[in-house]
């Protein structure tokens, strides 16, 4: 038995993040054969596999510019392609069900192969898209405009089967704009990390591999570099930490559409000392730089934060989405409103002064993280997901 996932994914970017290893998990501890990725409307054409096992369509324009004339008639060839050409991987793997990753694009084109050979359509949420179209960040939208995203958002949830948001917190988000929708329309779909492959990667200094001061405190944040996360304020939480001290060296690993803005904020208060960019790195860099911190920082994560709070050093983050299910004030972490930056230098400031309570709030975040997404216990859920909407679709079937 076969999985497919539809995503706005690029393979590329994926292969940079270095998260590819996560495919394999997607087969959920061996419960599906294989695992076939489509990412429809991205813009250069893939097809890859990792193993046998693990299987990438990807269809784009594969044109050098970025013109509205070459996305037009490129639009116009990937949809003949998911019409008529990917459905013959229908005949070729045994695809029992459709996972979707979000409501919009990747749903559509998950409804019409659901209705097409008439197998379940679910959907994992793993954002609040409204509180990120807000912010201003990379949100979908159609022809510039939330309000026709919406249209299509509210089609999908109605026609899937099941939506399995990543937490409690999205999961209100959905029910609350669309009261209409069951609540054994919903299933909690959470996150997994295998702990062993967390712990047991290959030690790196990350102070010597990128030339930081080993006499100072290290501030690890990670993430993409977009406003939607929460990155903008930054430079302002360095900057009010620095009143209370400078004996920190603030690390940003990852990349995006800010980075510019931010380096330069940076820059312009006279702040640079005190940080290092060092953009996208591989999950072994990764790992080290959270384990070697002295306080993890996360303004709106979901896997990064997971990574961090396994970490066994203390995490302040931003009260926003889902994070409160993980961050517990003055238990796991330390939790302060979102964009309230003096705050969010006061907590740090006060980990950073007090190594006994860093480790306490360390150590019991681990705990927390190894009960709530130890890999092996979020693939016992996810299969039991899978198996019971496999189960009353086909019951529904019959009916």
């Amino acid at each position: 038995m076969d999985l497919l996932i539809i995503a706005p994914n690029d393979f590329d970017a994926l292969k940079r993040k270095s998260v590819l290893h996560q495919y394999e998990n997607y087969r959920e501890g061996g419960y599906f054969t294989k695992v076939i990725s489509l990412f429809p409307f991205t813009r250069h054409n893939v097809y890859t596999e990792i193993d046998r096992n693990k299987i990438f369509y990807q269809y784009g324009w594969m044109r050098k510019s970025n013109s509205f004339i070459e996305k037009f008639f490129g639009t116009w060839i990937i949809l003949w392609k998911l019409l008529f050409v990917f459905p013959w991987v229908f005949k070729k793997f045994d695809i029992q069900i459709i996972r979707a990753t979000d409501p919009y694009m990747s749903g559509l084109v998950g409804l019409f192969y659901a209705k097409l050979f008439d197998i379940p359509l679910v959907i994992s949420v793993h954002s609040d898209y409204d509180a990120g179209a807000k912010s201003g960040g990379h949100t979908f939208k159609l022809l510039g405009s939330r309000k026709l995203a919406k249209i299509i958002e509210r089609f999908v949830y109605t026609h899937c089967f099941k939506i399995l948001p990543i937490s409690f917190y999205i999961k209100n988000i959905i029910h609350t704009a669309y009261p209409l929708l069951k609540s054994e329309k919903f299933a909690k779909f959470p996150h997994g990390i295998d702990v062993k492959d967390f712990d047991d990667t290959d030690f790196i200094d990350i102070r010597e591999a990128f030339g930081l001061d080993k006499t100072k405190k290290m501030i690890c944040y990670v993430a993409r570099l977009s406003k939607e996360k929460n990155c903008l304020d930054i430079p302002e939480i360095i900057n009010s930490l620095a009143q209370y001290r400078n004996d920190f060296i603030f690390l940003i690993i990852g990349d995006g559409p800010e980075h510019k803005r931010i380096e330069d904020e940076i820059k312009q208060k006279g702040l640079s000392s005190l940080v290092a960019m060092i953009g996208f790195q591989n999950r072994k860099i990764v790992y080290n730089a959270k384990k070697s911190a002295d306080v993890n920082l996360c303004l709106l994560d979901g896997y990064s934060l997971i990574e961090a709070a396994l970490s066994t050093k203390p995490v302040v983050a931003y009260d926003t989405e889902w994070h409160s299910e993980l961050i517990e004030n003055d238990s796991t972490g330390y939790l302060v409103k979102e964009h309230d930056v003096q705050s969010m230098a006061n907590k740090i400031n006060l980990i950073l002064s007090d190594q006994t309570l860093g480790k306490r709030l360390g150590d019991t975040l681990r705990t927390r993280t190894i009960e709530m997404h130890e890999l092996h216990n979020t693939q016992e859920i996810k299969r039991n997901i899978y198996e019971t909407v496999i189960k009353h679709f086909n019951e529904k079937d019959k009916q």
